[in-house]
C-alpha cells in the first residue's frame, strides 16, 4: 500500500476536524495537508517532504485539543518509517493503482457480535479526488 497516501487520508482528516480555534491546528495541519497533496498528486518535490517536517515542528501540544499534536506525531513518523516511499514521490508521483480501505464503524452487531463498517464514509467524500483518482483506471 501507499503509505503517502496514507499519510494525506490521516492529514486531511485532521485538518477537516480541525475547529479552526489554534494556529497550530488551523494552519499547521491544512500546509501539512497541502504539501502531501502535492506528494500524492504528482507535483511535490523533495523540497515538500522538508516543509512537512518544518511544519510538523510547529505543531505544538500547547492547543485546545489534540488535533495538531497528532499531526506532528503521526505524519514525521509515517515519513521516518517509510521513507522511500515519499522519496519515490517527490518528483515521481505515485504508481499504485489501488485505493486503501480505511473502514469507518457503523455500528455493533450484539447478535453476531461484530462491528459493522460503513462501506463509503461520508467524511471521505469531501476528498473527492481521492474517490475519483481511481475511477479512471
Amino acid at each position: 500500500r501507499c503509505m503517502v497516501e496514507m499519510a494525506w487520508i490521516i492529514s486531511k482528516f485532521l485538518s477537516i476536524a480541525s475547529c479552526g480555534q489554534c494556529i497550530p491546528c488551523n494552519i499547521g495541519t491544512r500546509v501539512i495537508t497541502e504539501h502531501l497533496d502535492n506528494l500524492e498528486f504528482g507535483t511535490g518535490s523533495q523540497d515538500d517532504l522538508d516543509k512537512i517536517i518544518q511544519e510538523a515542528a510547529r505543531c505544538t501540544n500547547h492547543t485546545r485539543c489534540f488535533l495538531s499534536n497528532q499531526e506532528q506525531i503521526v505524519i514525521p513518523n509515517i515519513i521516518k518509517t517509510f521513507r522511500k516511499d515519499f522519496d519515490h514521490h517527490a518528483g515521481n508521483g505515485c504508481n499504485y493503482s489501488h485505493p486503501i480501505v480505511i473502514p469507518k464503524i457503523q455500528s455493533f452487531d450484539e447478535e453476531k457480535r461484530q462491528f459493522v463498517l460503513e462501506e463509503r464514509p461520508k467524511e471521505f467524500l469531501e476528498c473527492n479526488r481521492y474517490f475519483t483518482r481511481f475511477a479512471h483506471r
